[in-house]
């Protein structure tokens, strides 16, 4: 999206999804009704602003966005820097804050989030996040971000916590409970271990035939990914 010249600028778990069967492995931004072009018809930069109103949701917005200061490229980062605590933590240090009002709200919000340090934020997380945060923090507003190095900032995480580059995840599978009616009087066990494990399954057609070898993590054939799986995994491999 930045590379089209765009920003997001509302970055929130509910502006994310993760597609089906055979996009499984596909991850989805939606609702752009605040994205903006970050470059100019002419290959500028757009110019740096400030006495800007919040744009997007308070709980995932950049510190820069509460101050009133243009959003760029930055700020999207940022703001999936929450989003990835949300998800670790369950809740953000300024959620659930008592407010007269939504401006009151927001001014404690931004209060609380300027004056959290990352190293609290992130604490008894992968310092990974501190490390990620930071260099959003320190970006200037112009600055081109590193993705590359952001990326393998994470890939090294992934692998450090012994993680299978499979695009095989949590939901991917769908295990299910053994039905009482599921199972004729009188079946053998192993007929009962087939029944429990019978169900509507998300996993993408080129990748059920791997579940034969009995694992629920199966390794991904470099020939079954789609081209932007093929693009990603050639960008991890020349990290």
């Amino acid at each position: 999206m930045h590379n089209r010249g765009y920003i997001h600028r509302d970055l929130k778990p509910e502006n994310i999804l993760m597609g089906l069967e055979e996009n499984a492995s596909t991850l989805y931004l939606i609702d752009y009704g605040l994205a903006k072009k970050w470059k100019q018809s002419n290959g500028d930069h757009i110019p740096i602003r400030e006495g800007k109103s919040l744009t997007g949701t308070a709980r995932y917005a950049s510190a820069a966005t509460h101050l009133g200061i243009e959003q760029s490229r930055r700020d999207d980062l940022e703001g999936a820097g929450y989003v990835l605590l949300y998800l670790l933590k369950g809740e953000l240090p300024w959620q659930g804050l008592r407010a007269r009002n939504k401006e009151d709200k927001y001014q404690k919000i931004k209060e609380c989030k300027v004056n959290t340090p990352i190293h609290d934020l992130c604490l008894g997380h992968p310092e990974e996040m501190a490390t990620y945060m930071t260099y959003c923090r320190n970006l200037g507003f112009e600055e081109t971000p590193n993705y590359a190095y952001l990326r393998r900032l994470f890939r090294d995480l992934y692998n450090k916590c012994l993680f299978e580059f499979d695009f095989i995840f949590d939901w991917t599978i769908q295990k299910f409970r053994l039905s009482p009616e599921g199972v004729e009087e009188g079946a053998g066990a192993e007929e009962e271990e087939k029944v429990r494990h019978e169900g509507t399954s998300t996993i993408p057609e080129s990748l059920k035939a791997h579940l034969a070898v009995g694992s629920d993590r199966p390794g991904a054939l470099l020939e079954d990914l789609s081209q932007d799986e093929m693009w990603a995994k050639q960008q991890e491999d020349q990290m």
